[in-house]
């Protein structure tokens, strides 16, 4: 048998075995049952009701965006930095955090005199500055009926 021959030969089976798949086809998709009125009408309300939630995710997603536009950003002296392997990490800071970070100053490098004088009017003016910024987020959390956690 030469090469010719033998493509020949698969060509020629690859097309009986296809007629034969082709002839089978009608007898297999008339042997399934036709789905009945009730389950079609449940697919139906299904794509319906997952129709819905989706717009309903995309209508939050929009409140989400638009109410984080509106609320005031958080002003940078007032955010801590944490560095991560991906990056700096910024967290708001509580007076806790201000307090501990100028106590640990003062330990590290012993302030005295007039620079003691100028690290205690800096923690000062900035625990008044985030008072001043809590109470302003704690009245727009009021006005919209929330509260911080």
């Amino acid at each position: 048998m030469t090469q010719l021959s033998r493509r020949a030969l698969l060509r020629g089976s690859a097309i009986a075995a296809t007629a034969a798949a082709v002839s089978v086809v009608p007898v297999v998709a008339s042997a399934l049952p036709e789905p009945t009125g009730e389950l079609q009408a449940l697919v139906d309300q299904f794509r319906v009701i997952e129709h819905q939630s989706l717009e309903a995710d995309e209508a939050a997603e929009e409140c989400k965006y638009t109410a984080a536009k509106s609320y005031p950003k958080r002003p940078r002296a007032l955010m801590g930095k944490r560095q991560y392997t991906d990056g700096p990490h910024l967290y708001p800071l509580t007076a806790q955090d201000i307090n501990e970070w100028h106590d640990e100053a003062q330990r590290t490098f012993e302030y005295e005199g007039a620079m003691k004088a100028r690290q205690d009017k800096l923690r000062a003016r900035q625990l008044r500055r985030l008072a001043w910024w809590e109470r302003r987020e704690q009245s727009i959390l009021d006005a919209s009926g929330s509260r911080l956690p």
